[in-house]
């Protein structure tokens, strides 16, 4: 089955896919091919794709990445079909596993840190790391942590001043902001060598959008074991919920969060 694959990879990038997009269906598609090598699998049937998602249940990936893995099938297949490569489609019939709002909702303290515990092996993971205990440890968007400059760090009080439509000063606990001044005396002089200010950017010195931060979480959290949907929404859900359990008031939260009115806040208790 690999041998389409440059073909593909050309069809996606033509539509329009980033870079990151393609490799990580290629890297699917890949798996697959090597499960069915490792299985002596000739021909491909519903059969056997049914088992290779077993097989990822089986070894503890998480539904959310199953669920890729068969959007990158069903996309690949589908190229094959519609070229004629194909006789028969064998994951034409097959659905992704739909995941629980509620467990997708917001993550317990002992999910926290386990994505926290992750110990970073690149100036990149380092970096993705603090990206994900910032948007915990503050409650803010992901539009406003791109929007961050390093001006906007108070170090000596653990403060990061937000600006844009809900203008406020949020701050961190202890430990977050520790490593945020690690990462920026440390990590980020070695990721960005220009003269941006923004205190995160992708790995050519650029500012990262949303749409970078999400695929960010998506990368990082399939290092864990984690069922639930890792986004950040539910890293803001987890800080909001999370704080008020520690008893602070709902003002506070409220704050923290930008919120303008208290009922947007009351639905964390």
């Amino acid at each position: 089955m690999n041998r389409y694959l440059d073909d593909y990879e050309k069809y996606l990038f033509s539509r329009g896919f980033s870079s990151v997009t393609v490799s990580s269906y290629i890297a699917d598609i890949k798996k697959y091919s090597d499960f069915c090598e490792k299985h002596t699998i000739i021909s491909d049937t519903e059969k056997t794709a049914t088992s290779f998602i077993e097989y990822c249940r089986e070894y503890g990936i998480k539904q959310s990445t199953i669920n890729r893995r068969i959007a990158s099938l069903k996309s690949y297949y589908d190229f094959l079909d519609r070229k004629g490569y194909i006789k028969k489609n064998p994951v034409k019939r097959i659905k992704s596993k739909k995941i629980s709002s509620y467990n997708t909702n917001y993550l317990s303290r002992n999910e926290i840190v386990k994505i926290l515990s992750i110990v970073p092996k690149s100036n990149k993971e380092y970096r993705d790391r603090m990206i994900i205990e910032l948007l915990y440890a503050t409650g803010i968007k992901v539009s406003e942590l791109t929007e961050l400059k390093i001006t906007d760090f108070n170090r000596r009080i653990g403060s990061l001043n937000i600006e844009g439509k809900n203008k406020r000063t949020v701050i961190m606990y202890l430990d977050a902001s520790n490593n945020l001044g690690f990462y920026l005396d440390s990590i980020r002089p070695l990721i960005t060598k220009n003269n941006s200010d923004c205190i995160f950017t992708n790995m050519k010195g650029q500012k990262l959008t949303r749409q970078g931060i999400n695929k960010i979480i998506d990368s990082f959290s399939d290092k864990t074991d984690i069922e639930k949907t890792i986004t950040p929404n539910s890293l803001r859900n987890s800080f909001a919920k999370h704080m008020l359990e520690n008893g602070e008031t709902l003002r506070s939260v409220q704050q923290q969060l930008g919120h303008k009115n208290k009922s947007q806040t009351k639905v964390y208790i």
